[in-house]
């Protein structure tokens, strides 16, 4: 009910309820003075039937009517704890809008029902994680070049969204990147935003759906794209942790609702600038990647294997295979050059090297 209806309804059993003052009863016990010229005074009290009334209907009104305001403004207009969901900076959104696209297309081949071609038969344990790796090059572009991107707000165009924010930067291949990102956001409970928007990127246009949500006192912002739009099992997803104060996102690829692809992209802006890559789904591979020149990263990176596994480049000599049940560990860097159609890797793992090609996927 509306704060004017609620007000109504009081007001009218107030009425209801307070007896019509007899009126000939007053005149009749009332004392008539004769007019006399106005004298200065003291102000005295003098009691009144009429101020009494109106004194006790404006009482009464006053006090039902600060509740129902108290009541309206508890269900119109959103608690502390909700405030708190709407402080975010544009960088985060922004952020997330254009990983979700990056990650869009680079996982086209996964919901194509293609692999990423690899070639190369390596012995390194890191062969294995380079499909991974290649799928993130483009957020950690767009995070590394801190001071080639740029997110901005601007006053929305579009009559039907009331946010929007405006991504300019460079892409993997130096080129100019545009996206324009609308959204709306809806408090759907004191702890939970809902967010639905969409992303312009080139002539492409990308529907966001996400939610910012405080539970266990952390602020979970997450943006996702759905594949197919009837369906839910078909995704992929950005989020972030809002209340860790680092450069931090969780990202997430699903697909017929099963995890393909589990990860962390953090950035460490100190002496050194780097960005760090890990596998969460496997708990194997961590990228330490440092930006070069253009179109090229170094990476320095690590695998560790808790089970015990035969590794012909270090066979124990004497049967041929490595039987510890130590947690094997393989380290080693990385040099990318990445092409408009493929990327390079130059591996170097202790006195082992090695270079693989891998096929980007097609848009």
């Amino acid at each position: 009910m509306r704060t004017k209806d609620k007000i109504q309804l009081i007001r009218e059993e107030l009425m209801a309820e307070i007896p019509t003052p007899n009126s000939s009863h007053i005149l009749n016990t009332a004392v008539i003075e004769p007019s006399l010229p106005l004298v200065p005074k003291k102000m005295a009290f003098t009691f009144s039937w009429r101020v009494a009334l109106s004194s006790i209907l404006v009482i009464a009104l006053a006090i039902p009517l600060a509740i129902a305001l108290k009541m309206s403004s508890d269900e119109d207009y959103p608690l502390a704890e909700s405030q708190a969901l709407y402080d975010s900076s544009d960088e985060v959104y922004g952020f997330i809008a254009t990983s979700v696209v990056a990650m869009i297309y680079s996982t086209n081949d996964v919901f194509a029902g293609e692999n990423l071609d690899k070639q190369g038969n390596s012995d390194l344990l890191v062969f294995n994680e380079l499909s991974f790796l290649n799928r993130y090059l483009s957020p950690i572009e767009i995070m590394l070049a801190y001071d080639h991107n740029h997110f901005y707000r601007q006053a929305s165009d579009n009559r039907y969204y009331t946010n929007k924010i405006v991504y300019d930067g460079i892409g993997l291949l130096d080129e100019n990147l545009h996206y324009d990102i609308y959204y709306n956001e809806y408090l759907v409970a004191n702890n939970r935003l809902e967010i639905n928007g969409f992303v312009r990127a080139e002539a492409k246009t990308y529907t966001l759906k996400g939610s910012k949500e405080i539970q266990n006192q952390k602020t979970i912002l997450q943006m996702t794209y759905y594949i197919n739009e009837d369906s839910t099992k078909d995704y992929v997803r950005v989020s972030k942790n809002l209340n860790v104060g680092l450069d931090e996102y969780e990202f997430v690829v699903v697909k017929d609702g099963l995890v393909l692809n589990e990860s962390k992209l953090s950035l460490t802006n100190g002496q050194e600038i780097y960005a760090t890559l890990e596998n969460l789904l496997e708990k194997t591979a961590t990228f330490k990647i440092y930006a070069s020149k253009e179109n090229t990263f170094d990476i320095d990176y690590t695998i560790a294997v808790a089970t015990p596994i035969s590794y012909e480049p270090y066979m124990n000599e004497g049967d041929g295979k490595n039987i510890s049940s130590e947690p094997f560990i393989e380290s080693g860097k990385i040099a990318i050059d990445v092409e408009k159609n493929s990327s390079s890797y130059f591996i170097s793992s202790n006195d082992v090297e090695d270079v693989i090609i891998i096929n980007n996927p097609h848009d």
